[in-house]
């Protein structure tokens, strides 16, 4: 399973997302397929999904196209977004896990 906060729903819903960075090692493995979840506690996945690729990244090196594969507009955007998420000094600069994936239609 893997948690997403509610604004990346639609996205990853509509194909607009199709990567995620986590600050921890996930516990994915590339082929895999799981549920995603708002919620560890909410009993329905809105989404199930297959693990693409699994690598690691300093969060500075986030290109332009990876930024609209993670459904934002602008590296600023994600990068503010981000650190907001993990609660981030504005100057850290840390190693990060990329996930990509492909949603899986039912």
């Amino acid at each position: 399973m893997l948690l997403f906060k509610r604004e990346f729903v639609e996205p990853i819903l509509k194909g607009e997302k199709w990567q995620t960075r986590r600050l921890k090692r996930p516990r994915v493995k590339v082929g895999g397929i799981y549920y995603c979840k708002t919620s560890r506690f909410s009993s329905k996945p809105f989404a199930k999904i297959r693990v693409t690729n699994l690598r690691r990244q300093r969060l500075s090196k986030i290109s332009e196209e990876e930024v609209k594969a993670e459904g934002m507009s602008s590296k600023e955007e994600f990068i503010k977004v981000f650190k907001e998420i993990y609660n981030l000094s504005p100057e850290s600069d840390p190693d990060v896990w990329v996930i990509e994936f492909e949603l899986i239609k039912e």
